[in-house]
């Protein structure tokens, strides 16, 4: 592969950047220096490490593409919202970032819309109370998400956390100090979180999201989409999937969709419906107290 087609590959495999450093592809300092006599590589700016490239129009005027492609079948569990489906699937193809916030009760849709994110590749996935500033900074910088998914963001109790966000969904910054020196670097991350309180985020935060408050399932909505994941994911029967969404509904009395995977994967692994059920409730700390 030619030295170009390695920036061009390394652009296209990482579509939330718009920019690179020498560290980030295996060129040697020659073979850079003559893809910016070329003029087919620019530089943008230094930091204390690294000096960051981007390709310039004449490069991106060839073969090179940035589209993303998005499943057809994406959100296909989830049903009704085809409204905010449509928000959601728009603001992935946008040129710039727009950030979305869905609130409402637990296991309310909110979770099946990041649960079916997840599943993209170009996705990171993080629960809020299980980060920190470096972590996020590190997953920011190295896995480079196109689309970070952050679940329960109400719960992020540091406040170097909430700037970093702040930072990245203001400007694509992200930014790391270290004895005394600092490494910057922007992308072109879009972040989707989901939280139980609104309120509980600041202002500031709040107002880089758009808003959308998602009611909880009806009890028929609730079996509709037990059905499309356990019939069509989990390969489970019609009448276990059934079975299974009444117990989660009428028994554990909650709309978990993840409740209902876990029980039906014990039941395809070879124990009875009745036993796996039997056994949750006998142990259910709601049912003992």
């Amino acid at each position: 592969m030619t030295a170009l087609g390695k920036v061009k590959d390394f652009m296209q495999k990482h579509p939330n950047l718009d920019e690179f450093h020498e560290g980030n592809i295996d060129l040697t300092a020659e073979e850079m220096a003559k893809l910016v006599n070329l003029e087919y590589v620019e530089e943008v700016r230094r930091s204390s490490k690294h000096i960051y490239f981007r390709l310039t129009k004449q490069a991106l005027a060839s073969e090179y593409s940035r589209d993303v492609k998005l499943p057809e079948n994406l959100f296909d569990s989830i049903v009704g919202y085809d409204d905010i489906k449509q928000l959601i699937k728009s603001s992935m193809l946008s040129e710039k970032p727009v950030h979305f916030l869905l609130s409402g009760a637990p296991s309310s849709a909110k979770t099946m819309f990041l649960l079916e994110l997840k599943e993209l590749k170009f996705s990171y996935y993080m629960i809020a109370n299980n980060t920190s500033n470096a972590g996020l900074t590190q997953v920011l910088q190295e896995e480079l998400p196109y689309l970070l998914l952050i679940d329960e963001i109400d719960k992020v109790k540091s406040a170097r956390e909430m700037d970093l966000l702040h930072s990245l969904m203001e400007s694509g910054i992200v930014a790391e100090t270290k004895f005394n020196r600092s490494n910057e670097m922007k992308v072109n991350t879009r972040v989707i979180a989901t939280c139980n309180d609104p309120a509980r985020l600041s202002g500031a935060l709040k107002s880089k999201f758009e808003v959308l408050h998602l009611p909880s399932y009806t009890r028929e909505q609730f079996f509709e989409i037990t059905s499309q994941i356990l019939v069509h994911r989990e390969q489970i029967a019609v009448d276990i999937s059934n079975e299974i969404a009444a117990f989660v509904w009428d028994d554990l009395k909650t709309q978990d969709v993840r409740q209902c995977v876990r029980i039906a994967r014990l039941v395809k692994a070879g124990m009875s419906g009745k036993m796996v059920m039997s056994t949750i409730v006998k142990y259910n700390e709601h049912q003992n107290t």
